[in-house]
């Protein structure tokens, strides 16, 4: 009995001790937090920002593409957090006058949601396919990179990885600079009409970024990840908290689920029933968390097209139907199943019809 009584009494230290070493473990590291549990971007100093005017400059068209170096690296690993990479700015044709744009501010999709993201180049339409339907539908685009993007093989490598993103507030840094860019240096945007949007991770960027930004007019978010310890398998799970057990704190931090009562901006969420890597169950149950204390959000659920091609041919048009109806642009908007249909009945018209017989 007392054996036993030893032992237990042993277990219970060792929880406890072990409990408080990962508390101690899992904010090391992570001094940016605010009082309410969000990131405090303001502890980041912003960099400098050259005029978009003077960047090197392409065309998709007659759409004009700058790309914009907010310092000297673009590796992903910087002193100062968001102090390195680039900014890629699109407008749309013509002249435009004082605040007469709304803008969208996008990430890169692709992540694996513990590390950064950057673009080597956009060069062709392809690059651009995320970007390029706002652009044409008479927005500015403001394209941001994520620190942290460096690719890694080993747990040392990944840690090092890791620790710039989180450094950055898992992007929030960097979104932050895009925001700011935006308002400081490109006075053809609209201050009242700037949204976040993007696809899959860059998508739970989106809407992390609308929990520490009041200032946005809105929120597109399609097929995200909210929560990412739920969205991880299992054995990912296990296998990376073996190899640091600070990323608990962080999956939680860096998931907007934890922070959706601070987002009160409108929010249009996409999300499709073929989709084969986020679920779509994830996604609807945090429109309902949403919707607890925001009365402005929508959701639609489609039952066509996998996790990319449903976002291209009908999330990002849907988007912007909303965001034109967020901005006054127009009273009513088109459902994604009212789009098909009307797609299905061009391409029906333009197939060659068969000889009469």
């Amino acid at each position: 009995m007392i054996t036993t009584i030893f032992a237990v009494v042993g277990v219970m230290v060792l929880v406890c001790c072990g409990g408080l070493f990962f508390l101690a473990e899992s904010r090391s590291g992570d001094s940016s937090g605010g009082s309410d549990g969000r990131y405090d971007l303001e502890k980041v100093p912003l960099p400098n920002f050259p005029p978009y005017q003077t960047a090197m400059k392409k065309r998709f068209g007659n759409v004009m593409l700058h790309s914009i170096p907010l310092g000297t690296s673009r590796n992903g690993h910087y002193s100062t957090p968001g102090h390195g990479g680039s900014l890629f700015y699109y407008l749309p044709p013509g002249e435009h006058a004082p605040g007469s744009l709304p803008c969208v501010l996008i990430t890169a999709a692709g992540s694996n949601l513990f590390q950064g993201k950057n673009f080597d180049r956009i060069t062709t339409v392809e690059d651009a396919a995320e970007h390029l339907p706002y652009v044409h539908a008479g927005m500015a685009v403001m394209v941001y990179e994520m620190d942290g993007s460096q690719e890694f093989k080993t747990d040392s490598e990944f840690k090092t990885v890791h620790k710039d993103f989180k450094a950055a507030c898992a992007g929030m840094v960097n979104a932050r600079n895009a925001f700011e860019y935006v308002l400081q240096k490109c006075p053809e945007v609209n201050p009242d009409q700037i949204f976040a949007a993007g696809h899959s991770s860059a998508g739970t960027a989106a809407l992390l970024f609308a929990a520490h930004e009041p200032r946005l007019a809105g929120c597109v978010a399609y097929a995200p990840v909210t929560d990412i310890a739920k969205f991880l398998p299992p054995d990912s799970f296990f296998k990376l908290l073996r190899r640091m057990p600070s990323l608990t704190f962080y999956m939680s931090k860096a998931s907007p689920a934890t922070h959706a009562k601070h987002i009160e901006c409108p929010v249009y969420l996409f999300a499709s029933y073929g989709d084969k890597v986020v679920d779509r169950d994830q996604v609807e149950g945090f429109t309902n968390i949403l919707r607890n204390t925001n009365s402005n959000v929508e959701l639609d659920m489609v039952g066509f097209g996998d996790h990319y091609q449903s976002m291209i041919d009908d999330g990002v048009p849907s988007g912007i139907s909303w965001i034109n109806m967020q901005i006054g642009k127009t009273e009513q908007r088109i459902k994604p199943e009212q789009r098909r249909s009307k797609r299905i009945l061009e391409n029906h018209s333009k197939s060659p019809r068969a000889p009469n017989r």
